[in-house]
């Protein structure tokens, strides 16, 4: 089953969960939040991953029969938490595959009907769906948006909301709204939306996002439209929807280009248009849509609507990951590990799972700390390695072969694991 076909069991309830999680954001701590499916629904378009199935005895001492190496799949565990916290602020670049310079789906327009597997690369293994609960924010910090912007004079509305004080901000926004001031609109259903100022009213909320998203405000667009998907202030409409993620679009916004990929996704598969899934995906990828980078790295991993192309796919993981998408990190991480689509760096892996590991990613701490303890891409440190999976156990993943390396410490080492995760731990 291809990962677009396994994706779609679980997105309406993927779908119904980010649009609710969209409408209780506060836009002060929005971060390119992307409307529906977001990581959760990421983590089931990823339904396969690669392993870390490096074939170097006597490096990794895989045993003779193809036995899987000590490092073990990096992200296929079952116990693996569902969701990922936010990235470390200061995520080092790897130092292959600059993602300033992006690969486009038109690089390989060739459709193709179905993914297959490239000679040399490692066998795919079924992870379970991280979670239908998607986490309120996307994990790469943007610029909150401006729903002022392009306004001829000072916005003193926006500055207040700014500036915290959103009773203000509804004084000075409301009388510009009634005048049809398309931004003041926008703001007021922010405001309304998200309790602030006045109690949280999410039918006057959508009165005015539909006010101003009829006038034009691309943001607005994108609010209604996740109201009328996840039913939010008004009667629940798909096709409402879906016209207001158009317009949205049309104006390149980059979620509703996201959004408009995965309801497409979910069509049935005689009337899904995998070109159309593409697009969207493509053009919100080159918008710097970290989410959209991903599902578009699966796409040229799987060969899903595209030629197979494991360098394209590393290209757009690797713009997903500095945008602070921890899966993409995560993935990035294990195919430079594996040389696919670009040479072997495990100096490069080490890192990206370092970041993942600093973001609180218990996957990213257990599997960092495999690498810790054999010295590989880093210096080894049996302490350090105890510490990573002293983290990772405290976040719900209890990782067998870090277990054993750490029962096998010193009494000392132990104690020196456990006093630096309590310290790192707070």
């Amino acid at each position: 089953m291809s990962a677009v076909s396994d994706f779609v069991g679980r997105l309406r309830s993927a779908v119904s969960d980010r649009a609710r999680a969209f409408a209780e954001t506060p836009l002060s701590q929005r971060t390119a939040m992307v409307a529906i499916g977001g990581l959760a629904a990421l983590a089931v378009i990823a339904t396969a991953v690669f392993l870390f199935t490096r074939t170097s005895p006597e490096e990794l001492d895989v045993a003779a029969g193809g036995a899987s190496d000590p490092i073990g799949a990096l992200i296929g565990d079952a116990t693996a938490p569902a969701t990922a916290p936010a990235a470390s602020a200061a995520a080092p670049a790897a130092p292959t595959l600059a993602a300033s310079t992006p690969v486009t789906p038109a690089d390989n327009p060739t459709p193709v009907a179905a993914a297959t597997t490239a000679e040399g690369v490692a066998p795919l293994a079924a992870t379970p769906p991280a979670t239908t609960e998607a986490p309120a924010v996307a994990t790469a910090p943007v610029t909150a948006p401006d729903p002022a912007a392009g306004t001829a004079r000072p916005d003193l509305a926006y500055g207040a909301y700014q500036r915290g004080l959103y009773r203000e901000a509804l004084d000075y926004a409301l009388p510009q709204a009634e005048d049809g001031d398309i931004a003041a609109q926008t703001l007021v259903g922010v405001l309304y939306a998200e309790g602030l100022g006045p109690p949280q009213d999410l039918a006057a909320a959508a009165q005015w996002f539909e006010r101003a998203a009829n006038g034009g405000n691309a943001e607005a667009q994108l609010r209604i439209g996740v109201a009328y998907l996840d039913g939010t202030g008004v009667t629940a409409d798909r096709e409402r929807a879906i016209r207001f993620f158009e317009l949205a679009a049309a104006q390149d916004q980059p979620e509703a280009l996201y959004n408009l990929g995965l309801l497409a996704i979910e069509a049935e598969p005689g009337a899904r248009n995998i070109q159309a899934i593409v697009g969207y995906f493509s053009r919100a990828a080159e918008l710097g849509l970290p989410d959209a980078q991903y599902a578009l790295a699966q796409l040229y991993m799987q060969g899903e609507g595209v030629m197979l192309n494991d360098v394209i796919a590393n290209r757009w993981l690797l713009a997903a990951a500095e945008g602070g998408f921890v899966d993409a990190q995560i993935d990035y991480a294990i195919r430079v590990a594996n040389a696919i689509g670009g040479p072997q760096d495990d100096l490069a892996a080490a890192r990206w799972l370092k970041v993942a590991a600093d973001s609180g990613n218990p996957v990213g701490q257990a599997r960092f700390g495999r690498l810790v303890a054999l010295g590989i891409g880093v210096d080894a440190d049996p302490v350090e390695a105890g510490k990573w999976y002293l983290l990772a156990r405290a976040a719900g993943l209890d990782d067998e072969w870090l277990r054993d390396f750490f029962v096998g410490l010193t009494e000392e080492q132990r104690a020196a694991a456990t006093e630096a995760a309590a310290r790192l731990g707070g």
